[in-house]
């Protein structure tokens, strides 16, 4: 689509495209109003001057393509959350006993997954939700050994694990004082199953430092936990498909000859 040349003191729904399209990209031109003041002049100006473009506030031919192309470029949520029924995912872990742990994706239903993890010690039920330029995490439920469809609840408290526009600088507040936010938007990360070109999460509490490592068509690949008490780490080792959820279970019959209950295990 043929857009106009733009630049300060020009309206319309071009300028109004220009402010959504930048603000998109992680800049700042102020209200989307249509209207190209200051704030829009020097959104335009900074995003030229990183494209390698001349920074001089106008927007024309070159200034429009290049932001069609970032706009193209742009990852998303969506991307991160590429999760398939009856795959499970192995981590291994460094610094405790529990670092190590799988993760088998339980339910998948629209734009919400159940996932259920064992790190030896627990099993945990969570569902996450991509909706609104968000990762929600939707319930989580610890000592969870019985299987139940958990992706209908509704929670209008989530907590935010990942926020659009995904670019450095994206922050937000959780519960308990903390804050989380993206960090950096390329760092690369090796674990047991390969190298990734990842993004990275950060949480901070008062005492404490998560790294979280998100991989396109993936998910997170790498956490890093990080404490007064030293640092813990898990990694993805190992991505299996078409793997069921098996569960042992007690079968309770009475023994007539010694007058008691025996149960055996399948």
């Amino acid at each position: 689509m043929s857009r106009s040349i733009v630049r300060i003191g020009s309206t319309g729904a071009d300028v109004r495209y220009l402010q959504q399209s930048l603000t998109k990209l992680g800049y700042s031109p102020g209200s989307i109003d249509g209207i190209f003041g200051s704030k829009t002049d020097t959104a335009v100006r900074l995003f030229q001057k990183n494209k390698g473009l001349v920074a001089d506030g106008i927007v024309g031919y070159n200034t429009w393509t290049a932001i069609d192309k970032a706009l193209k470029l742009q990852l998303t949520i969506k991307d991160f959350f590429s999760f398939k029924e009856n795959t499970k995912y192995k981590y291994e872990g460094k610094g405790n006993e529990y670092a190590s742990y799988n993760v088998l994706v339980d339910y998948l239903t629209g734009t919400r997954v159940q996932l259920r993890s064992n790190n030896g010690g627990t099993e945990v039920v969570k569902v996450l939700e991509n909706k609104n330029g968000e990762l929600r995490l939707i319930v989580s439920k610890v000592e969870c050994y019985y299987r139940e469809n958990f992706t209908s609840i509704i929670n209008n408290k989530p907590e935010i694990l990942l926020k659009e526009p995904l670019i450095k600088g994206t922050t937000w507040t959780l519960t308990g004082n903390r804050k989380r936010y993206i960090s950096n938007v390329e760092v690369y990360v090796t674990t047991p199953l390969g190298k990734y070109k990842t993004l990275e999460v950060t949480t901070e509490g008062k005492n404490e430092k998560t790294l979280e490592y998100y991989a396109p068509n993936v998910g997170v690949v790498r956490t890093v936990f990080i404490s007064n008490a030293g640092q813990v780490s898990s990694s993805l080792s190992k991505i299996e498909n078409n793997v069921l959820f098996i569960q042992s279970l007690e079968f309770y019959y009475p023994n007539i000859d010694e007058i008691n209950i025996n149960y055996v295990y399948k």
